[in-house]
């Protein structure tokens, strides 16, 4: 290789690196953002319950899922190069979570259990791979444990036919996963060490 070849590969390098920090950089504030956005058409779920699972009601609901797993999404890229099996694994279990969830299936339901428990299992990745990396906030990762448990805790209360605590349980739930939300936008839009990772 030429010295002029050997300055163009490293130019292009260089270039490539620029590109991709400036994409991951784009990437985790969008995913922050939408972390936000999942909260907000969240509650518009809870606004449009009383009619039903109307349309607008499954219309908000699909748009608050699609927004959640585009943040867990930024939380697989984040932690993909330190845990790849681990972090798509969780992201998978997110997509699959979230679409037995906008299936309708009651969370007393046999479907709705599995959902419940895959919906755990996500976010106790989550709060594994959170508190696995140094660069992200270890409250994060409790809070994500919390979510997790709790959903798992909301399956078993169900099959145990312990109606009135596994329609209490998902208070703590919703609590522990919006402080986890404010959070990740939280980290996302603003931490230099999600700078660095870019």
């Amino acid at each position: 290789m030429t010295k002029g070849q050997l300055l163009l590969y490293t130019v292009r390098n260089l270039i490539n690196q620029k590109e991709n920090e400036m994409s991951n950089t784009n990437l985790y504030r969008l995913a922050g953002w939408s972390a936000i956005l999942s909260i907000l058409f969240s509650f518009g779920m809870f606004a449009l319950i009383g009619g039903g699972r109307s349309g607008a009601f499954m219309v908000v609901s699909i748009i608050a899922a699609l927004f959640t797993i585009f943040a867990l999404y930024g939380i697989y890229v984040f932690h993909r190069p330190q845990a790849p099996a681990l972090s798509l694994a969780m992201l998978i279990c997110a997509t699959v979570g979230l679409i037995l969830e906008n299936l309708g299936m009651g969370p007393d339901t046999p479907m709705g259990m599995v959902t419940s428990v895959i919906y755990g299992t996500t976010f106790l990745l989550v709060g594994y791979l959170g508190y696995g990396n140094a660069q992200m906030p270890r409250w994060l990762a409790v809070c994500a444990y919390v979510v997790g448990f709790a959903s798992l805790a909301t399956a078993g209360a169900s099959a145990l036919g312990q109606v009135g605590v596994a329609s209490a349980i998902p208070m703590v739930l919703f609590a522990a996963w919006i402080v986890w939300s404010v959070g990740i936008w939280r980290f996302f839009t603003s931490s230099k060490s999600v700078m660095a990772a870019a």
